[in-house]
């Protein structure tokens, strides 16, 4: 009895109460009946009659709750290539990208934001960052980008997608429909890289 009632209160969360229990008759609720477990037909239907229904209409809405299929982010390990002696570059960026269903703008904002660098795209779409770094320098940097742009909090699902309304950046679940905002990517501190100008440590 008493999951029979649990359940009941979760049609009527989900506002499918109205679809899956008969009309209320009469009650001392008023027009916000609580459908109670007695004095109406309600009282007749058995908690897995009423679990089957709901399962139902759940995967009816989300295909997904009835295949047990879910879209989730696989992490690649860095490869890198040295350019030079003051250049790194992550030969694959853009398979990061696609695996994550980001724009690579984006996400090179990111990176280079994180490492405190400057860096861009090359013609071949990898990406080229100032400066030596090692494999272990870029191997945290995805694993936060996804936490912070790609996973739902709710579900944790990789299902999702970002979208800009009214100057602020939401990410949206596909899944569970759940919207969250994100803050937007700010560029760290980068270093002046060149030649300094040693003139004032000249003597007058």
């Amino acid at each position: 009895m008493e999951k029979l009632l649990k359940l009941k209160k979760l049609l009527l969360i989900l506002n499918l109460a109205p679809l899956y229990l008969p009309p209320c008759r009469g009650c001392c609720c008023g027009p916000d009946c609580c459908y109670p477990l007695q004095g109406t037909e309600a009282a007749t239907y058995e908690y897995e009659e009423l679990l089957a229904r709901l399962y139902n209409m759940l995967t009816d809405n989300n295909p997904v709750l009835a295949s047990g299929e879910r879209r989730t982010t696989v992490l690649r390990t860095p490869q890198l290539l040295r350019e030079g002696t003051r250049k790194t570059v992550l030969v694959n960026f853009m398979e990061i990208c696609q695996l994550m269903h980001r724009e690579p703008e984006h996400v090179m904002s990111f990176y280079l934001a994180e490492m405190g660098t400057s860096g861009s795209l090359d013609g071949t779409q990898m990406l080229v960052v100032r400066g030596r770094f090692d494999p272990k320098n870029f191997e945290p940097i995805q694993p936060r980008y996804v936490n912070e742009y790609v996973m739902c909090q709710g579900c944790k699902g990789a299902d999702t997608v970002l979208f800009k309304e009214n100057r602020l950046i939401f990410l949206r679940c596909e899944d569970c429909g759940s919207t969250r905002s994100v803050a937007p990517v700010k560029a760290g501190f980068v270093p002046r890289v060149g030649r300094r100008n040693r003139s004032w440590f000249r003597k007058t």
